[in-house]
């Protein structure tokens, strides 16, 4: 078994593999922010009991699910005949 490791084979290719890797960037970068931002106020907001109580169901919700489950459910929820606009698979992600 003798593999040809020629990847040559890839370089019609290589605009599809930049433009990839910018948008996994981006997406990285505004996760980053986003989560951060959002952690910290949950957690200053976790220190009072009656958030404490009323965010502790849905995180233990939302953990529970895989993420790739989570982002076809949402990707295929958030379409124009539920919510009555279209959003891009980028702002799904």
């Amino acid at each position: 078994m003798n593999y040809d490791w020629n990847f040559a084979r890839l370089t019609p290719y290589a605009q599809a593999f930049l433009k990839g890797t910018g948008t996994t960037l981006e997406l990285t970068f505004l996760i980053i922010l986003v989560g951060t931002v959002l952690g910290v106020l949950v957690g200053l907001m976790m220190r009072n009991l009656f958030f404490r109580r009323l965010f502790y169901p849905p995180v233990d919700v939302l953990r529970a699910i895989p993420p790739l489950v989570l982002l076809l459910f949402l990707y295929y929820l958030l379409t124009e005949q539920i919510i009555g606009t279209s959003v891009s698979a980028f702002w799904v992600a």
